[in-house]
């Protein structure tokens, strides 16, 4: 095993970040930083768990102030992190994002002909079952993995008949995964999912695996549970300052929008069409390699919990 820290920007309630911190402190983080941008909880997470609010004095001491966007604001957060590291490895993810098979990720650095500056863990994007409880948070048992540039063309319109040009690579998130980042580096400047070194973007080693259970990728909740799916979207509406989403996310922004405007049973129609799965068209998925299922909860360094999940 690797020695490694996580760091997140989040603004998420304390029950998900609870979830969020204990899954990483069962698998091996030496400690986990939040810098929380909203009403920071009011509890603690324990002795290796820090929750830096992003107050307005936290920003008063960052030179330029509180950036405008997101992503700004997250980049600004991960250079403090890395900083301030003491372990091997960063680990920037978001709250929810569960990296699998770290002990297969440590061999793989292991065996790396030169020690990799950066290590990237690539998506797996979770889907709820239609008969499961999809207002549960983290309760989906179901993942899509990225497609190949040439089935991504055609495969989500044949998926997701009238929302394929919502899917890059056949995700509604991001294909390109998380990243550890080694400790100690000279000039790192972080992004959101890469980084670059003296002013020059860096390859990662790669490591990716999608067999269930024993497999490395990341678990990304694009959407947590249907509620959190709306708070998302509905802040995002309301703050306009995920600047850096791309025209898949602002075309999806855009579907989101007219089916608020019909009220719940349309936006839980559209979740459910862009989140939910049957079984049969996860059994197709499945026979494609395009999707596996994995309960998270029963995963790796993971304690038993009641989700309600069926895996097909």
């Amino acid at each position: 095993m690797f020695s490694y820290e996580v760091v997140a920007l989040t603004i998420e309630a304390a029950d998900r970040i609870r979830f969020f911190t204990e899954y990483y402190l069962r698998n091996g983080a030496s400690r986990v930083t939040l810098f929380h941008d909203g009403a920071t909880p009011a509890r603690g997470f324990g002795d290796r768990v820090s929750v830096i609010p992003c107050d307005g004095a936290f920003w008063r001491s960052i030179p330029g102030g509180r950036p405008d966007t997101v992503e700004a604001r997250q980049r600004c957060v991960y250079d403090i992190a890395y900083r301030n590291c003491r372990a091997d490895w960063l680990l920037v993810v978001d709250t929810d994002e569960f990296v699998t098979g770290f002990d297969r990720i440590a061999e793989a650095i292991v065996a790396a002909p030169h020690p990799p500056p950066l290590v990237r863990i690539p998506s797996a994007e979770a889907l709820f079952a239609v008969t499961g409880r999809s207002d549960a948070d983290f309760s989906a048992c179901h993942f899509r993995v990225p497609q190949n540039r040439y089935l991504a063309q055609l495969l989500p319109r044949l998926l997701y008949p009238g929302y394929g040009h919502l899917f890059i690579r056949g995700l509604l998130g991001h294909a390109i995964g998380k990243q550890f980042i080694r400790a100690g580096l000279d000039a790192v400047e972080i992004g959101i999912h890469s980084a670059a070194i003296a002013g020059r973007l860096t390859d990662p080693l790669v490591v990716a695996d999608y067999t269930p259970q024993k497999g490395v990728f990341l678990c990304h909740f694009d959407a947590i549970s249907y509620p959190q799916w709306r708070e998302k979207w509905d802040r995002r509406v309301r703050n306009r300052d995920a600047a850096e989403m791309g025209a898949k996310r602002d075309r999806q922004m855009a579907l989101y929008l007219e089916s608020s405007e019909k009220g719940d049973r349309a936006l839980r129609a559209l979740f459910q069409d862009l989140y939910g799965v049957t079984t049969r068209k996860f059994r197709v998925m499945q026979a494609l390699g395009l999707a596996f299922a994995f309960d998270l909860s029963a995963g790796e360094g993971a304690h038993s919990r009641a989700t309600g999940c069926s895996t097909a």
